[in-house]
């Protein structure tokens, strides 16, 4: 976006989208290895018109949920293939009863396992998890596999080992000689759905301009169990406001004290606020944000995935910071306002597709790609409470993004207050 301001960091060393150089110098020469024992075998494979495609999605939940952006466009391309997805566990509610995935295969890997066990169990789980689909993917027998995930660890390994025949994939993430068609990753790209849509065009697969979302439909169990939860507490469909206070990394999050002075003032004008999140730390977070204030619902490890996106659907607005909930409301067309640290490129990981307005503290060193921040994250934590504030305004105000795009492109790029 003109006119702002940018660090000289890169999220790249070398080739590779992983910062620490130990583990760099690691994928180097693994990559070293398997190139001099592989040679140039594994290049020049035709494509064709394949019958069953594999995607694979690392990352979390709003990972699942950006990878839905390329189901529709496979599908238009290849009307007559079957498509499938490798995913993590924690990520599978997110495709659960989507319309254009007939197989799904699992895999827990260790690194990026949150279920908080030792490391042992973790590494037990996914060689048990790992060997499990690698028997599924060789009987299904596909003939394309694309890894949309460019960071380490990428899925190139078990899809060689699986002899699926093409394989395509980002060389960030290491592992290239075990791909077909290995892309170098670029800064180019504007959003993570355009490195996405950059792996389809080795397809030949003509890709939309603008990418957006496609969610699975909610199944109506999930539409009883949220419609109960809203009637319980008395929640009208467009009246009322999802707060999401939490991250799947702490140091995203927005300090505790500016989540209470944004619930005053929303309750203060008689805002019904809901709260949604999972596991202990956020529900801790959700009860110390909204003590003393009335108006507040706890919905906090009490609904289902599919019941969450159902309620988000219904919501007036969502206010939360870089994670899976403002993805699904732009998914469900809810506006959203997103408040993003800046460890990485906000405008890069951004939901699409939706009417969002993106508020971040614009300091100088961002991004800087440090996947643990630093001491002050003056990019999130200076945020300041009245840009927030007023992109909910206008959101709810204007009706969305197009209604006023001079003065919410002033709230994304220029909010917050530099700490120090």
């Amino acid at each position: 976006m003109p006119g702002r301001r940018r660090s000289r960091a890169s999220p790249l060393r070398g080739k590779y989208l992983v910062r620490d150089r130990i583990p760099n110098a690691g994928l180097a020469l693994v990559d070293g290895v398997l190139g001099f024992l592989l040679g140039r075998s594994r290049a020049g494979r035709e494509v064709g018109r394949p019958r069953r495609i594999l995607v694979a999605i690392g990352g979390h939940l709003g990972d699942a949920v950006i990878a839905t952006s390329v189901l529709p466009v496979l599908r238009g391309a290849f009307p007559e293939a079957e498509l499938g997805v490798l995913v993590g566990s924690w990520a599978r509610p997110v495709l659960e009863g989507h319309p254009l995935i007939r197989w799904f295969h699992v895999v827990d890997h260790w690194k990026l396992n949150r279920s908080g066990g030792s490391l042992a169990g973790r590494l037990r789980r996914y060689w048990r998890t790992r060997g499990r689909a690698l028997q599924e993917l060789r009987e299904v027998g596909y003939d394309v596999a694309v890894d949309l995930y460019a960071f380490f660890p990428n899925a190139a390994p078990l899809l060689w080992r699986a002899g699926i025949p093409v394989r395509i994939g980002y060389v960030s993430g290491g592992f290239a000689p075990l791909l077909t068609h290995p892309l170098e990753w670029s800064e180019g790209k504007a959003h993570v759905t355009d490195h996405h849509m950059e792996l389809l065009r080795v397809l030949g697969v003509a890709v939309p301009g603008e990418a957006r979302y496609a969610l699975p439909p909610v199944p109506a169990a999930a539409v009883d169990e949220a419609a109960t939860f809203s009637r319980t507490h008395g929640l009208e469909s467009g009246a009322y406001l999802v707060l999401h206070l939490g991250a799947g990394n702490r140091r995203k999050e927005w300090p505790r004290e500016r989540w209470r002075a944004l619930v005053e003032r929303l309750t203060r004008e008689g805002h019904r606020l809901v709260f949604t999140g999972a596991g202990r730390e956020q529900a801790a977070e959700v009860a110390a944000v909204t003590s003393g204030f009335a108006g507040c619902v706890d919905a906090c490890d009490r609904l289902s995935w599919p019941a969450f996106v159902h309620v988000i659907r219904e919501a007036g607005l969502v206010v939360c910071v870089d994670t899976v909930a403002g993805h699904v409301a732009s998914g469900v067309g809810t506006p959203c306002v997103w408040i993003a640290a800046g460890m990485s490129d906000p405008f890069y990981w951004r939901p699409v597709g939706g009417r969002t307005v993106v508020v971040t503290n614009p300091v100088p060193c961002s991004p800087c790609f440090r996947s643990q921040g630093c001491r002050t994250m003056a990019c999130v934590r200076g945020v300041d409470v009245d840009a927030v504030y007023d992109a909910v305004k206008v959101l709810l105000e204007r009706g969305g993004v197009d209604s006023a795009p001079g003065r919410l492109q002033r709230l994304a790029v220029g909010a917050g207050k530099p700490e120090g």
